[in-house]
């Protein structure tokens, strides 16, 4: 996709699917809605999942609402690659210059006003598909760690949770014993001391995470801004 888009010349650049269940029929109608000179890029998606089965459906709803909870971008649930980009939509496209590419998500984060065309998805006219669950879990880890640095930041909210749980079991045992003379059992004061510690340990981790996830953001070189149009 992405030496295509670089090799295309034309003011408009269509992006879609070599097997037929994105119609190529919708281009004209593509095209029709660029003209009218209020959008700089149409792009599709499915009416429906009713021919997937419930689970996944379910992965795919859980996906998205990851997505829009975990990053900075919101992506629209049955989203497709295959739309319709002018010339200033698709320079900004290309100007991301990241080697681990999530099209979806690049395709909203340039910004840029955007129409959607929704459509039925067609049966496959020969072949099997080639995206197995498996690969379908790899693809939604992808776009997630391409666009959020949450996954590193987890650490430091779990240390400081383990150490709010080893202070609270510290007060509560001193409080027991200075108020009600009750005995400290001996696994007590080691339970504390290795939650807290472990706090700790995942708060510093947590310290790591923010500092990689600054050089992350920094090594993917996007650009910091983004003009849509000059004047």
């Amino acid at each position: 996709m992405l030496a295509g888009m670089e090799s295309a010349k034309g003011d408009y650049v269509v992006v879609m699917d070599a097997d037929l269940q994105e119609p190529p029929d919708l281009i004209p109608k593509m095209f029709d809605m660029m003209e009218e000179g209020d959008c700089d890029c149409v792009a599709t998606r499915r009416k429906s999942r009713s021919r997937n089965g419930w689970f996944k459906n379910a992965c795919a709803r859980l996906f998205y609402w990851l997505m829009s909870k975990m990053t900075e971008i919101e992506l629209q649930d049955g989203a497709r690659d295959f739309r319709m980009m002018n010339r200033a939509y698709l320079n900004t496209v290309l100007s991301m210059k990241e080697a681990n590419r999530f099209s979806k998500g690049i395709f909203v984060w340039v910004g840029h006003r955007i129409k959607w065309l929704f459509f039925d998805f067609e049966e496959r006219r020969s072949g099997e598909t080639k995206w197995s669950f498996w690969k379908l879990f790899k693809y939604a880890l992808e776009g997630i760690t391409a666009f959020s640095t949450v996954p590193l930041s987890i650490s430091f909210g779990i240390g400081l949770l383990t150490c709010l749980f080893a202070a609270i079991l510290c007060i509560k045992t001193i409080v027991k014993t200075l108020f009600f003379a009750e005995p400290i059992p001996g696994y007590t004061t080691i339970l504390v001391c290795l939650t807290f510690f472990s706090g700790l340990q995942f708060i510093m981790l947590g310290v790591m995470g923010l500092y990689i996830s600054k050089i992350y953001k920094e090594v993917k070189r996007r650009p910091p801004y983004v003009i849509q149009e000059e004047r």
